[in-house]
């Protein structure tokens, strides 16, 4: 059996055994792109136009030969070659035992899984990106499929989310919920239907001030990043919670100074200015935890995180 994980960093297992050593990077895409092929063939010169566009086509083939054989060696068994290659045309032979996380996670169905685990399974498997930090200079074809299945596999994950936090929600596991939420959030923090699911929960815990903190900093960020109002259905929200119509953003300037020798200095002058500014608040755009991570700069900013490393703060009183 051989295991391929394109997810994260990018490995090969044949039999257990790490074989990626022997898998050059553009032999990896070069099985990724077969595999989206489903089966189907793919011509020498198709290949040769993806990895080698700016080769001539005596190097292009050469090239071409050299990462097949390459493949051959450190993939095919006694049984079955990885690899159907004739004179024209390449393809994945898929009488071959072989499973890979990017081509189970591109053909799952994510409205017929069956259970929460296989749900927490794919979830796991989509934490790393396709291909991770990898693009291919002068090959704008290659950095082109990546992209769009880095897109894909985001869509994929978003449509997981959702389904995971909808039927935490409806079995009323609130702490399950809010982690999904958390991680949803991550990739779409102006998502109106999550805010309102989170702060329902919130309401759920007879926490109301969080609640209400929580609706007032996503409104605040919802207008100032994007300029967007929130919808009716947030709107209500806030009305339950007795929340007051958000104020309009103002606009003010700010005089800071920096030292070019003295790193992250006029961020902290920054900081201070902006807690001298009144009717000013920073915890209603920042969490508690980013306002802390904060004070490792401006010492105003109250005390250090747990999380941030001992290290000297700047200030500017």
């Amino acid at each position: 059996m051989l295991e391929i994980k394109f997810l994260g960093e990018i490995r090969f297992l044949k039999d257990g055994k790490d074989v990626t050593e022997g898998i050059s990077s553009k032999c990896a895409l070069m099985i990724a792109i077969l595999l989206s092929q489903k089966g189907k063939k793919m011509s020498r010169q198709e290949l040769m136009g993806l990895f080698w566009p700016e080769s001539s086509e005596k190097a292009a083939r050469y090239n071409l030969r050299y990462n097949l054989w390459q493949l051959k060696k450190t993939l095919n068994d006694e049984k079955e070659p990885f690899l159907l290659v004739s004179k024209n045309s390449c393809q994945i032979n898929e009488r071959y035992a072989y499973r890979c996380d990017y081509l189970a996670a591109a053909q799952t169905n994510v409205g017929r899984l069956p259970d929460q685990k296989s749900m927490e399974g794919l979830l796991e498997s989509l934490e790393g990106d396709f291909f991770e930090g990898l693009f291919f200079e002068g090959c704008e074809d290659l950095d082109e499929f990546i992209m769009m299945q880095r897109y894909s596999l985001e869509n994929t994950k978003r449509t997981l989310l959702k389904r995971l936090v909808r039927d935490f929600w409806e079995r009323k596991e609130w702490d399950a919920c809010l982690r999904i939420l958390g991680e949803n959030e991550k990739d779409d923090p102006y998502d109106e239907e999550n805010a309102i699911i989170r702060i329902k929960i919130l309401m759920e815990q007879d926490k109301l001030r969080e609640a209400r903190e929580f609706y007032r900093r996503f409104c605040i960020r919802l207008f100032s990043d994007i300029s967007m109002e929130p919808g009716e259905s947030l709107r209500t929200i806030g009305q339950e919670l007795h929340v007051q119509n958000m104020p309009q953003p103002e606009t003010f300037s700010i005089n800071c100074r920096g030292i070019k020798r003295i790193e992250l200095y006029g961020v902290a002058s920054f900081l201070a200015e902006l807690l001298n500014q009144e009717n000013f608040r920073l915890d209603s755009y920042l969490s508690r935890d980013e306002v802390e991570e904060l004070a490792c700069i401006q010492r105003r900013m109250g005390k250090l995180s747990a999380q941030v490393p001992p290290i000297a703060r700047l200030t500017d009183d």
